[in-house]
């Protein structure tokens, strides 16, 4: 009898103890006030101080993007995750990436009756652009967000998800107060100094031509006291298969010439084509 009586006890204390797990759960899963899910991405249109720009002149680019990412768990067992991602990137008129930004969030959170997590923000950005090249310069921008959560008691999930992404094309025209012959199509030599290459430390030689990718039509001739750098007249310079507007002719402390091209040089052409030879020779 004292057995039944005890057992009749644990019993009671073992309904108890649910009852207090188990309560706040069924009251707070779902319905008003309870678990839920929200992901939403806006994307503003991207402004630009001038639509379009002439050649050596800046333009800024600007737009916000504005997500909402947050979950709540209401119920024994919760967890809540968030995450948000946004960004812009501006590409010249040869496809290269001259500006980027991004910002990522993420937020999780387990508790034994609730958890909650934020991953919303207002990406607000701007970049100022140097007009260098006639062409479409084009801005996106855009965002995600992803909110999601679980309870165990009651047993409840969801997910939701949301993006957006916008862009805008800016022409930039050649300025006719400016001499073509010194804005396109250029030249940059750049040589050795004591051992090293200095990217600031080039001389800038332009294609003496109307048109662009025409042969040159004068000797280019370049040293800086340890190395000379000379291309003949009529020389055609193609890099990776291509004539680009700026091409940079850069030599190493073994002579070795290596070419580039880009708006600022940052891509390193895998196959130089050249109509003649270009002579390097150490000087001093």
């Amino acid at each position: 009898m004292k057995k039944l009586k005890k057992l009749w006890i644990a019993f009671a204390i073992a309904m108890a103890a649910l009852m207090v797990f188990a309560g706040p759960a069924m009251a707070w899963g779902g319905g008003c006030g309870g678990s839920n899910a929200n992901a939403d991405v806006d994307c503003s249109e991207i402004d630009v101080t001038d639509d379009s720009p002439a050649v050596g002149t800046t333009i800024t680019f600007s737009g916000t993007v504005d997500i909402t990412a947050e979950a709540h768990a209401r119920g024994l067992g919760s967890m809540a995750s968030a995450s948000s991602t946004a960004y812009y990137v501006i590409r010249d008129p040869e496809g290269n990436i001259i500006a980027q930004g991004v910002s990522n969030l993420s937020d999780c959170d387990i508790g034994f009756f609730s958890a909650n997590a934020d991953a919303s923000q207002t990406f607000d950005w701007y970049s100022d652009v140097y007009i260098d090249m006639v062409g479409d310069y084009i801005a996106e921008h855009g965002g995600s967000a992803e909110a999601f959560y679980l309870t165990l008691l009651p047993f409840r999930t969801d997910c939701e998800c949301d993006s957006c992404s916008a862009n805008r094309t800016v022409t930039a025209h050649q300025n006719a107060s400016l001499s073509t012959a010194r804005i396109r199509p250029y030249l940059v030599i750049q040589l050795p100094a004591g051992g090293h290459i200095y990217l600031n430390d080039h001389s800038e030689k332009f294609f003496t031509t109307d048109g662009w990718g025409d042969p040159t039509t004068d000797v280019i001739v370049y040293t800086d006291g340890s190395w000379q750098v000379e291309i003949p007249a009529g020389t055609i310079i193609q890099l990776d298969g291509t004539w680009h507007d700026k091409t940079w002719i850069e030599v190493d402390d073994q002579g070795n010439v290596i070419g580039r091209y880009g708006s600022d040089g940052h891509i390193i052409a895998e196959e130089i084509a050249l109509s003649n030879s270009i002579t390097v020779t150490k000087v001093g």
